[in-house]
């Protein structure tokens, strides 16, 4: 196979912790790993020049990502851009002046920006994460949009034992189901609670409070000025709770979890934790929106309504929490994501930049 050349352009990428993070950096390694030339662009909050994971990854200002762009095209003759988030409305309007294919990761259903084929943003695909995304994006943009789950390396994520402890909620924010998490903390005082932040490309790094020029440019890239920090949980009350602010090795996190927590309240795209729950054997207890029904959850877990009662909670944790049961869902969450295959999700995007050529 003829070895491609690929720019991805993405402001927040590891080593910041969020899920369209994660899954472009696992695309890239992956590419590379298959003989792709694959050059990443990110913001400034990292050195000028790295190599990231066997990554090539270049820092820049918003004030200079159309010039390196040239740059980086001068010397690569890049023939394919993917792009996402921040920094990708420039990415857009310059590839489609200068006429170079590009990809744009759609990751969530709050995109205002004009993705539609008249559209001087418009890129030539577009990919969603999950079917219940695409269909949001075709009915918004009135276009073809493809589905590639998000690329999620198992191995990095299950660990080899288990000491579960924990009733484990990742980026508990309101908007994810934070208040629900809390309240469960109240009512099972005797059981012990594990919140795991996130999104930190969108935080200082100083002090882990909301970055106001990062939530700007998302506000850029999302096309919608009104996008602000989600409201966040003060779990300071709450005994029984451990708050950790970011994780890099997840293995840490899930060798330690019980059940996993996935209250979310917003429209979830997909749900990567709970694929990388249900792979170590940890059933999943999560809210039926968006797109989590994908993940395949099934027989390892439940899906419970947005607004169910407290009480419907109550009683799941206490079911799958009993002994001959816990461990016959702890097989069928195996079962329930053994369709994953993040080759296969590799084989979709090498197929589409191979189009693209």
């Amino acid at each position: 196979m003829t070895s491609l050349r690929i720019l991805v352009v993405s402001g927040t990428y590891p080593p910041d912790i969020g899920g369209a993070e994660l899954s472009i950096h696992t695309g890239c390694k992956g590419l590379i790993q298959r003989g792709h030339k694959v050059v990443v662009i990110a913001d400034d909050r990292r050195p000028a020049q790295e190599i990231y994971d066997e990554v090539p990854v270049i820092g820049v200002s918003p004030e200079k990502l159309k010039n390196e762009i040239e740059y980086q095209f001068s010397i690569h003759k890049f023939q394919v851009v993917i792009t996402q988030l921040i920094y990708s409305p420039d990415a857009l309007l310059w590839t489609k002046l200068q006429k170079i294919p590009s990809i744009y990761f759609v990751r969530n259903n709050e995109m205002h920006i004009d993705l539609s084929i008249s559209s001087a943003y418009a890129p030539n695909i577009l990919v969603a994460s999950s079917k219940f995304l695409a269909i949001k994006s075709q009915e918004k943009w009135k276009r073809n949009v493809e589905v590639i789950y998000p690329f999620i390396d198992l191995k990095k994520t299950t660990p080899l034992r288990k000491r579960p402890i924990y009733l484990t909620a990742i980026n508990p924010l309101v908007l994810k189901g934070g208040q629900l998490f809390y309240t469960l903390g109240e009512k099972f005082p005797e059981k012990e609670f594990l919140g795991v932040m996130g999104w930190t490309g969108l935080r200082k790094k100083s002090d882990f409070n909301w970055d106001p020029r990062q939530w700007e440019l998302i506000a850029q890239a999302h096309g919608d000025s009104t996008v602000h920090p989600p409201e966040e949980i003060d779990f300071s009350a709450l005994s029984n709770a451990k708050i950790l602010k970011a994780i890099a090795d997840m293995k840490t996190v899930y060798e330690k979890t019980r059940i996993l927590l996935f209250p979310s309240q917003w429209q979830e795209a997909f749900g990567r934790s709970i694929v990388e729950a249900l792979a170590a054997g940890i059933p999943v207890i999560a809210t039926d929106v968006g797109g989590i029904r994908e993940t395949g959850i099934d027989k390892g877990g439940f899906l419970l309504p947005k607004d169910c009662s407290i009480e419907t909670w109550e009683n799941s944790i206490r079911y799958i929490d009993k002994p001959e049961v816990y461990e016959k869902m702890s097989d069928y969450a195996k079962q329930d994501c053994s369709w994953y295959s993040l080759d296969e999700q590799l084989n979709a995007l090498e197929k589409l930049c191979i189009s693209l050529c």
